[in-house]
Parts: structure tokens; sequence; C-alpha cells
């Protein structure tokens, strides 16, 4: 596999289209939290040696510009003393220090997750979240070769604090106020606890108040149970159930599990409706991608800059790639291409997922996800 995967990369690269005149890429600035040598400067090849870059980028999107509309409520986000709508998103970079060794390719990779992947596909490396030591940069194929590689958050819902590649999206706001909206997913415990933890579907990890209940006693909000995927669903009492606390949860206590009186039934499927809050202009992911990967290639200097962009992304992230192109964000504002090459890698028969809606869950998990042609739009 990864003797194909690295093929793959090449030649798609060796089809890079030439480069484009100047671009408005709306990222305003990139604070550097820290630049560092890898392995002590030690040296990759004919690239020599490496440095790493940890920061935030900040971009500034105009909802009338004709390539921000397929956002989805971007018109309905605060905006700034210019009328754009600002957010922020994680950086990290491993990039030559001598920038004329490299390539002239910066190979961008979607963050599956928040978890970085390409190191893990290209280089033979072991899944960490902040390569330091040799062994955790794999055989050094990419650094060898030049690569620029660029991390960049994505995604509005990963948890905090744990070394994942995230994004600050803006809220949805409606006349003044946060709106509020119908979300249900489905709940498929293996074991038979009262308790099952909302963890795994509010936000894909941990980040259960990514969407709390309006009122978690509501008797709106309701929870059924089938036999199997395909089955009929069966109403639970609302007396039965309540939202509560996960073991070890620290988010309120009312929101980050579902208790169910005599327990949830190993391999049955449950659904969760409820009235939410939160929501969040969960598109703006592509916005950033688009954005970064033109200003690389359109900057006049500095660590980053590159001639070349690429985008790697597998499973999820391939479909998040596949959406990307499908609704023309790979057109940076002037026109011009924001990616020249894109690697959509065992992406499934998807088209998209749930990236860019109101209430949007990009790590759902459900049965039909997978199966999602539609962007989630609203």
């Amino acid at each position: 596999m990864n003797s194909f995967a690295r093929l793959y990369s090449l030649l798609s690269i060796a089809l890079a289209a030439v480069a484009f005149g100047p671009a408005r890429a709306e990222v305003t600035r990139i604070d550097i939290a820290s630049r560092t040598d890898v392995l002590g400067g030690k040296p990759f090849g004919a690239a020599g040696a490496y440095e790493k870059i940890v920061g935030k980028v900040f971009f500034a999107l105009d909802p009338a510009l004709a390539g921000n509309r397929p956002i989805v409520d971007l018109d309905k986000a605060l905006r700034d003393t210019a009328g754009r709508v600002t957010f922020a998103a994680d950086l990290y970079a491993l990039v030559p220090k001598e920038a004329a060794r490299g390539n002239g390719v910066a190979l961008f990779d979607v963050a599956n997750r928040g978890r970085k992947n390409m190191l893990r596909y290209f280089n033979l490396a072991p899944p960490v979240a902040d390569p330091t030591a040799a062994a955790e940069f794999g055989d050094g194929f990419l650094l060898r070769q030049g690569y620029a590689l660029i991390w960049l958050g994505w995604q509005f819902d990963v948890p905090k604090g744990r070394g994942l590649m995230g994004l600050d999206a803006p809220p949805v706001i409606d006349q003044g106020r946060p709106v509020t909206g119908r979300v249900a997913t489905l709940l498929m415990p293996n074991a038979a606890d009262p308790t099952y933890p909302l963890d795994n579907f509010l936000a894909g990890y941990a980040d259960a108040t990514r969407y709390p209940p309006v009122d978690p006693d509501s008797g709106a909000n309701s929870l059924t149970v089938r036999d199997g995927f395909l089955g009929v669903p069966r109403a639970i009492p609302r007396a039965q159930w309540q939202f509560g606390r996960a073991t070890g949860a620290d988010v309120s206590p009312d929101i980050s599990a579902i208790v169910l009186k005599g327990g949830f039934a190993p391999g049955h499927v449950y659904e969760l409706s409820y009235e939410a809050q939160g929501a969040v202009v969960a598109g703006v992911g592509f916005a950033a991608m688009r954005d970064l990967a033109a200003a690389v290639k359109h900057q006049a200097g500095g660590p980053l800059a590159a001639r070349f962009a690429v985008a790697f992304g597998p499973s999820q992230d391939g479909r998040f790639l596949r959406e990307f192109l499908y609704e023309g964000f790979n057109a940076d504002e002037t026109g011009g291409r924001a990616f020249d090459g894109i690697i959509a890698h065992i992406a499934g028969a998807a088209r998209g997922g749930d990236f860019n809606g109101r209430f949007a869950r990009p790590n759902g998990l459900g049965y039909f996800v997978a199966s999602l042609f539609g962007s989630g739009s609203v």
C-alpha cells in the first residue's frame, strides 16, 4: 500500500498545472507560536535540514463573494468592521530550513478527525500528534524528497488540548440570536449498561457539549429503539430516559450521556432526537484549505512559500476533498487554482459528508453517513 501511495503522489504532482497569477486569498495573518529544528538540524538528503512550525492561521471571508456563497450560513455569522467573517485554524508544518533546497511543493494533509495522516501513509511512521523523535518521522521519504508538509485544522468539533488539529468556526446568528434546531443521531450500544456516553457522536470523540440541548428535560426530546438499522422504531416513554453524566466526564452533568432505566440492549439501534443549540458555520473549513493553499503559492517568500500545492486525505478526508472540488472551492478568489493536485485516498463511494450544513457533524459515524452524496446543506 505504501509503494502505491508514493507512486500515486508523484504521478499527481507530475500532472500539476503551471503557476497562476497573484491571488487575493484571505489569509489575514499567521501567528507562529514556535519554530524548532527537526531532529536537531539533521539533514534529509539533498533537501537539508527541516524545521517544525506550529501556530495559527487567521482568515477573513466576504459573504458576498461568489466563491464563498456555497458556505452554509456564512451570511448569518458576525462580521468585522470591513463586513467580513473572521475565524482561525491550527497550523502545523514541517518545511526545509533552506527553501531553495526543497522541491517547491507544499503537500497538505487533511487531518483525520484532527489527527495527522501523511507521515504514517508515506513515511511508514507511527501515528503521533507531534512527531519529535527520529522514529516518529519513519523512513523520512517525504522529507528527503523536499516537500513542505502542512497540516491545517478544518474541523470545528475536535477536542481541544490533545495535539489535534482544529478550527474555531464562527457561530450562526439569526436576527441577533443564536439559532436552534433539531438534531437526530443513532446510538449503538455494545454493552448492557444504563448509561450511554454521547462523546462518540456529538463530536466524534470527547466534546459532548458541541450541540447541547436547549432544554434537557423537554418532553419534545425523543428516544426510539429498533432491532436493526432497517427495523421499525419503537418510542421509549420519556419518563424512562434522561440526559445525564457519563463516567469521568468533565462537561456539564446533564448533557454528557443518556441514562435509560433498565439499561440499553446491546446490538439494538437507538435514535435520539432533541432541540439543540450551538450551531456554527462548519463550511469555513473548505475556505480555510483553499485560502491557505492559494496563499503559500503566491506569497513572495516566507517559510511556507511554494510553487505548487497538493492535498492528500484518506477516508473521511478523501470525502472532504471530493466535496471541496464538487462545491467549487478549488478556485481561489481570482479564479486561479488553489490545489494543483488532489489525492482522495480510500474514500469509498461517497462524494462528501456532513461538512457544510447547519448543525453539521463531520465526525458522524452513522450507518448511512459513508454513503452520503450531498453536502448536507440547508
